[in-house]
């Protein structure tokens, strides 16, 4: 069975109703596959921006959307924890 949503704003045309619909499942499907990966520190890495991988297994080769990324110092050295969804 689908899963509803119901939009609660009111759009002044049909055509906008199904554009913001579209919107919102395409969002919704965004993130329902999600990746989390720990790699050596790179300042270009930064919410919002895209990461490919490549070399991984089939579903998790490819381009992902980042959603955040923490950057942390210590004694093991500069590191990055990155979690992405797929766009």
């Amino acid at each position: 069975m689908a899963q509803v949503k119901r939009l609660k704003q009111i759009y002044p045309t049909e055509a906008a109703a199904r554009a913001a619909a579209e919107a919102e499942a395409n969002r919704a499907k965004r993130g329902a596959t999600t990746v989390r990966l720990k790699l050596p520190g790179r300042a270009d890495l930064m919410a919002e921006g895209r990461v490919r991988l490549t070399g991984f297994r089939p579903g998790a080769a490819g381009e992902w959307l980042v959603t955040s990324v923490s950057h942390s110092l210590d004694d093991g050295g500069w590191s990055a924890s990155v979690e992405a969804e797929a766009p």
